[in-house]
């Protein structure tokens, strides 16, 4: 729908059609790129997360929180300022652009670049 404004009735139709076909395949790539498979242990995880609560589940959990909000800490401003309005604040991309004054996909790309670089910390 969002290419329809990008049509001009000078231009060839083909080359139109083109950048949209070009587009949403990089797209797809890139979401291919950016999605972590699922962790060998998934079942395992899920049913310790039925098992209930004790003191060590508890004390991990803790453990976590502050390797997250350390990892947080790490991230650059601007990663760390669209990361917190995004789970905490549960803004979507358009509202977090217009508190922090940039584009959608500027903040897309602060985003995929934060939890690139939790991942890569939380994981090691």
């Amino acid at each position: 729908m969002a290419a329809r404004d990008g049509w001009r009735p000078d231009a060839p139709f083909g080359a139109w059609l083109y950048r949209i076909a070009h587009n949403r395949l990089t797209d797809h790539w890139r979401a291919q790129k950016h999605r972590p498979p699922a962790p060998a242990d998934a079942e395992q995880r899920t049913a310790a997360l039925a098992a209930g609560d004790d003191p060590e589940q508890h004390a991990s959990r803790t453990q976590q929180a502050m390797r997250l909000h350390q990892a947080l800490d790490e991230l650059p401003p601007e990663q760390r300022q669209a990361v917190l309005l995004r789970l905490h604040g549960e803004l979507s991309l358009e509202e977090i652009g217009n508190i922090t004054g940039v584009g959608r996909e500027t903040v897309k790309s602060r985003l995929r670049y934060a939890m690139d670089r939790l991942r890569g910390r939380l994981q090691a």
